[in-house]
């Protein structure tokens, strides 16, 4: 098997990738012995009719397996990406060819990089090029190669070390363009055998050369395609055809033409030429000429290493232990007769009103049995015992097969061990075997609301069904409030809330009312502590001393990005320069337990011992641990979570019998001097920003400027072309409700 994921904001690979289990009998892999899963909604298993249209001549043809993951393309749900990549080698980025990189964009290659997975990338809209934007031959290559180059120019920049290059050209085939409406797609590879060069017998690699040539690339393959639509009757022609029948030969005629590309094309032939458009028309015409499924498998085949090759370039990524041990070595060999470890990235309902769930995943290395009993490790780092009770291959669409054994390599769904992990987390049959690391989001859920359901009796549903729906959403959060007893329901963003209580209404069809959006603001201090702040104890028997200053950014980052991993206290302490032995305590802890931890569920306030000479009863230090916590956990302005704030234990008296320093006498004394400390530090709150992008014509963005100076946004950057203009802002969350409606209304 052999295949890749994409990020399809357009809607358009899945279909494709579904035309070429139709259409394709044969087709080649990278290589023979190894086997590539990447996805898991949507397998296609085919094989190439034509041996002269390989990319590599060298290649062997052997059957190839393509797992599909399409992940929605809206920012709000980036958590679906996170969770796709991790289980993937590969990434088929779709980028709008007059759009080109957007914040999205940006978001989607960047994780994909970090997780070490190979992207390739498919330039759609390319119609709207020549209809819409009246472009000629010249411009449409310029604005391709210009969001080609604003993608390498990304990825140069983002690229980890010790990977191989992974910037994308036309040239060496990892670059397709086309149109998703109409149904085609190309690349260099679509048109190698319509070129003959003189001279030495034609080779694959020379042709592609020849054909990435600016004046080549425009007269053998922008030109044809331009050529087609006029045919079709979609743009102008200087002398427009008789009738349809003429039309219809015309393309034909043209079709037949060895400069059109791959001898494997189709005639047009039973078409209705009283009652086909010129729209239909071009449809047809453009998908038997260039179907878009075979360049995509093309760059799949050629350009997505298989689990053997991308493991063992991952693997220092993924295994969060040392990658020497019998695990790491599992993983790095995607060995069959390795450990068995699987990761498990998502959670999807499965079965009767959606009650039970499927656990979806990867195999990385061993072999994976039904019926095994496997040591289950959730992300908080507790484990238990899980027995898989049944394990699933996935088919196209949502068509599942039960097999008894599965191999490394492979996507799998499983059945029984949900409970057991929660939202993500590892399966090993090593019984010290470190877990695969955690993943990293993009989004967090900063935006929650009370809900409450209309009828009161529909509580108890209202509460299990989307304690359900939140456990199969990798950025959802929902929870009870301990102190208001709310419900509260948290998301990425008001699309992202919306979308759950869809969910909501269709899987219980229950009514409910929405708080306005309360966003999750944290406070963090400007400078540190002005002098010590000193707290005593009511029986006047204790006494503590902090101070309170910001944490450099650099470190915050470190403990967020998931660099310290499992916050390491000795790599921490290297980069504060303290001893590890010294740093007590990071926090604040989450609220959510057993899932996959975003960036603000992640601690990034730490409590250091700086007394000096001073030994500190045990059950005293476990007292102030707790005040931190509590602090932390509700700061001082107004009860949000604190952010990069380290407290400083400068000093500290107690009382040499325990009786008198009990919890209830030792936690508010530390808890008061602590948010001393944060009031004589400069404290302040800081909130969410969205950043934006907008895009529009020529001229009609102007409007654009006075809603986002309505909404106290900051414009970071302006470009524009001589057909289209953007804008790059930063938006605060609080204002960014209706957003998106105003900008229409006001660009018009």
């Amino acid at each position: 098997p052999h295949g890749t994921i994409v990020d399809a904001r357009q809607g358009v690979a899945r279909e494709c990738l579904q035309f070429l289990h139709l259409q394709l009998s044969d087709c080649r892999a990278v290589d023979e012995q190894q086997s590539t899963d990447v996805g898991v909604s949507n397998l296609c298993d085919s094989k190439m009719e034509d041996k002269s249209h390989s990319v590599s001549k060298a290649d062997r043809l052997v059957p190839l397996t393509v797992n599909l993951i399409d992940c929605p393309g809206h920012i709000e749900f980036s958590g679906e990406v996170a969770a796709s990549l991790r289980v993937s080698d590969g990434a088929l980025v779709v980028v709008d060819a007059i759009e080109g990189k957007t914040v999205q964009t940006q978001g989607v290659i960047a994780q994909a990089l970090k997780e070490g997975v190979t992207p390739i990338l498919m330039l759609n809209k390319v119609d709207r090029l020549f209809i819409s934007k009246q472009y000629g031959p010249e411009e449409v290559y310029d604005q391709m190669i210009r969001v080609v180059d604003d993608i390498n120019a990304f990825v140069k920049t983002h690229q980890l070390e010790g990977f191989p290059d992974q910037q994308v050209s036309f040239a060496v085939g990892s670059v397709c363009f086309g149109s998703g409406y109409y149904g085609w797609a190309c690349s260099i590879n679509s048109f190698v055998n319509a070129i003959d060069l003189e001279g030495d017998v034609k080779k694959d690699d020379q042709v592609r050369r020849y054909l990435s040539k600016r004046e080549n690339f425009i007269k053998y393959i922008i030109r044809p395609i331009i050529r087609m639509h006029r045919l079709c009757g979609v743009l102008p022609m200087k002398k427009e055809p008789k009738d349809k029948l003429d039309r219809i030969a015309k393309v034909n005629e043209l079709l037949s033409e060895k400069v059109m590309g791959w001898s494997r094309r189709k005639l047009l032939r039973g078409e209705d030429a009283s009652t086909i458009t010129p729209q239909e028309l071009l449809k047809k015409a453009m998908m038997a000429w260039l179907p878009a499924a075979d360049p995509l498998i093309d760059m799949i085949a050629e350009h997505v290493p298989s689990p053997v090759k991308a493991q063992k370039l991952r693997a220092r990524l993924l295994y969060d232990g040392d990658v020497n041990d019998p695990s790491g070595q599992g993983i790095s060999n995607c060995a069959a007769d390795g450990p068995t470890i699987v990761y498990i990235s998502k959670m999807v309902p499965s079965g009767q009103n959606g009650k039970k769930r499927l656990a979806l995943g990867r195999i990385f290395s061993g072999t994976l049995r039904q019926g095994d009993n496997l040591r289950a490790i959730r992300t908080d780092g507790s484990d238990s015992v899980a027995k898989v009770s049944q394990i699933k291959l996935h088919g196209l669409g949502s068509n599942m097969t039960t097999i008894p054994k599965a191999q490394a390599g492979q996507l799998i769904a499983l059945e029984g061990i949900d409970k057991a992990l929660g939202k993500a987390g590892t399966l090993t049959s090593s019984p010290d075997g470190m877990p695969i690391c955690h993943m990293n989001f993009a989004v967090t859920p900063i935006v929650q609301c009370s809900v409450r359901p209309k009828v009161k009796t529909d509580l108890t549903k209202m509460a299990t069904t989307l304690q359900r729906i939140a456990d199969t959403d990798s950025t959802a959060l929902f929870y009870k409030d301990p102190e208001s007893g709310e419900h509260i329901l948290a998301g990425a963003g008001e699309l992202h809330i919306e979308v759950l209580i869809s969910s909501l209404k269709e899987e219980a069809n229950v009514e409910v009312e929405l708080s306005e959006p309360i966003i999750a603001y944290r406070e963090t201090v400007h400078s540190a502590s002005s002098e010590t702040a000193l707290a005593k104890s009511t029986n006047k028997h204790n006494r503590v001393w902090i101070k309170a200053s910001p944490l450099d950014e650099s470190i915050i980052l470190a403990m967020t990005n998931g660099e310290l991993v499992d916050l390491d206290t000795k790599a921490l302490g290297r980069k504060l320069g303290a001893e590890s032995s010294r740093i007590w305590a990071t926090g604040p802890e989450p609220l959510r337990q057993g899932g996959e931890m975003s960036e603000m569920d992640r601690p990034t306030c730490i409590l250091v011992d700086s007394t000096f000479g001073l030994q500190i009863p045990e059950d005293a230090r476990s007292n102030i641990v707790a005040a931190f916590l509590q602090v932390t956990r509700q700061g001082v302005l107004v009860n949000a979570p604190m952010r990069g704030v380290r407290f400083d234990l400068v000093d500290a008296r107690f009382h040499k019998d325990s009786v008198h320093r009990r919890p209830n006498s030792v936690v508010p004394t530390a808890s008061r001097a602590m948010r001393g400390a944060v009031l004589l530090a400069d404290s302040m709150l800081v909130e969410p920003i969205y950043c934006v992008d907008i895009m529009g014509a020529q001229g009609t963005l102007n409007n654009a400027y006075s809603i986002l100076g309505q909404r106290e946004g900051v414009i970071v950057d302006t470009q524009g072309t001589k057909m289209t203009e953007s804008i790059q802002a930063c938006v605060p969350v609080r204002q960014s409700f209706g957003l998106a409606g105003a900008l229409r209304l006001a660009t018009h």
